[in-house]
């Protein structure tokens, strides 16, 4: 459990510290900030609260991360091995 909380911590270290000011031109990205907020609610909630529907709301911060903010191939490593490790649907609804 702590373990867990320490790696989305890291992670969101790793969005802010990492991210571009310079969105990809997609139309549904926030400023880096926002992701980078939305990420943090997403992740909290998640692992205080680990039901699917917080599981697959983590996945789609994490999937807007990779969509809106760039990054090289080694930051996205950890963001999509999160997005693998998470089995949303093994959890109460």
């Amino acid at each position: 459990y702590i373990m867990k909380k320490l790696i989305y911590l890291f992670l969101t270290v790793l969005i802010v510290a990492c991210s571009s000011d310079d969105n990809s031109g997609s139309s549904n990205c926030l400023d880096d900030d926002a992701i980078a907020q939305q990420y943090d609610n997403a992740s909290t909630t998640y692992v205080n609260n680990p039901t699917q529907a917080n599981c697959e709301a983590f996945i789609a911060s994490i999937e807007l991360i990779l969509q809106c903010i760039e990054l090289s191939a080694i930051e996205r490593v950890p963001l999509e091995q999160a997005i693998e490790a998470a089995n949303c649907s093994q959890l109460p609804n």
